[in-house]
């Protein structure tokens, strides 16, 4: 439980409704914006030490402020750390409705962490130590890997004399990309250390180039493997295993390969491809989606023809091999089959497998997991036939 959260009284005193958009807040925004932090700090220092009344806290603030600047500094970082964590909350909220709005929300966020931090620097330097609650307190847990890395990589790396860097919306976004990253990877290294996850070397599309030099398509191995170990929505569920005959197993993330969207779904191309590998190679559609109504059965015939085709380009562009991989439609057998020496479809069965890892608003994970992955193997598009 975070000993600084106090939302009922953030409800009552500061925030009307839905709008966080106070001036109480903005004020510490545009400070944040405007100032460097070594004046965030001075000022801080003026505030904690001067006969303020109600300097630092909105005019309607019912309780008396402290009188001492320990106490004073424990109460802002108290009414900072509710607001950021009111503002954080909205961040997840909408940020799929509305990125931009969302990061609105975010910028103020990390700006009241800033002050927090300034708040304790301020302490120190009228010869006060800050608490120990305080001093331990991770600022902003749940984005960005940290306070920290944020606050000497990027909003001062050019100097606490100079304003923080600017937070446009590429910068969160890809400040969000990292995180996610930086979780993954520290995920999987506790499993790795735990024995429960086995480490995995993903290796870049263009060696794809070096490993199938010379090679016919006959020649390829491939597995699409289902590797549910960490849920992160970016694609890291999927991998590509291939190898050329007599040659060793590569792995490749789907995402990688181009069969993912930048916010990890399959595209059809990629379920095209699950088709085939799920059945050894072998692409027939009333095996795999049943039997469609006689009015329908061309229309669908040739919605999956497009599909193989968009597969068959892809392929040849990520292997360095020239002919079709995929020859054209069997009406004997009513199937299309693929030209791999080994095309199927995997799982690694590992006992315990972390499949949604999840951060509150307050930065405490919130794990769950699934001991069987083949149950995660259905089709997104059974609905085609």
């Amino acid at each position: 439980m975070n000993k600084f959260v106090d939302k009922d009284k953030a409800s009552r005193e500061r925030f009307d409704g839905d709008d966080l958009s106070t001036k109480y807040i903005i004020n510490f925004y545009d400070q944040f914006k405007a100032w460097s932090f070594d004046q965030i700090v001075e000022e801080w220092k003026m505030l904690l030490t001067q006969d303020l009344g109600e300097a630092f806290t909105p005019a309607f603030e019912g309780d008396a402020p402290a009188d001492t600047p320990q106490g004073r500094a424990e109460e802002i970082f108290s009414q900072f750390e509710t607001d950021k964590i009111i503002l954080t909350s909205k961040f997840a909220e909408c940020k799929e409705q509305n990125e931009a709005f969302a990061n609105a929300h975010m910028r103020r966020a990390i700006a009241l962490a800033v002050h927090q931090h300034a708040v304790m620097i301020a302490l120190l330097g009228v010869g006060i130590m800050p608490s120990g609650d305080m001093q331990q307190h991770e600022l902003l847990k749940s984005y960005w890997y940290g306070f920290s890395g944020l606050f000497t990589g990027l909003l001062y790396l050019g100097g606490k004399d100079e304003p923080a860097a600017e937070l446009t919306d590429q910068v969160l976004k890809k400040l969000e990309i990292h995180t996610e990253e930086e979780l993954e990877k520290s995920a999987i290294e506790d499993g790795v250390a735990k024995g429960v996850l086995k480490r995995v070397t993903l290796y870049t599309s263009g060696m794809l180039s070096k490993q199938f030099k010379e090679c016919d398509w006959g020649d390829v191995h491939l597995q699409v493997q289902f590797k549910k170990l960490i849920k992160f929505g970016r694609g890291k569920d999927w991998i590509i295993r291939a190898k050329a005959k007599g040659g060793k197993w590569k792995d490749y993330s789907a995402d990688d390969l181009g069969f993912l969207t930048k916010k990890g779904k399959p595209y059809e191309l990629f379920e095209t491809l699950k088709h085939f590998a799920k059945h050894g190679g072998v692409y027939n559609p009333i095996a795999v989606h049943g039997k469609a109504p006689d009015n329908e059965f061309l229309q669908r015939k040739e919605k999956i023809k497009s599909r193989v085709k968009n597969l068959k380009a892809h392929l040849n562009k990520l292997f360095p091999i020239d002919g079709d991989p995929i020859p054209e439609y069997n009406k004997r057998d009513g199937s299309w089959n693929i030209k791999f020496a080994e095309c199927k479809l995997t799982h690694r069965d590992i006992k315990t497998r972390p499949t949604n890892v999840q951060l509150d608003p307050e930065g405490k994970t919130i794990p769950s997991s699934s001991s069987n992955a083949l149950t995660y193997l259905s089709d997104a598009d059974d609905d085609i036939w």
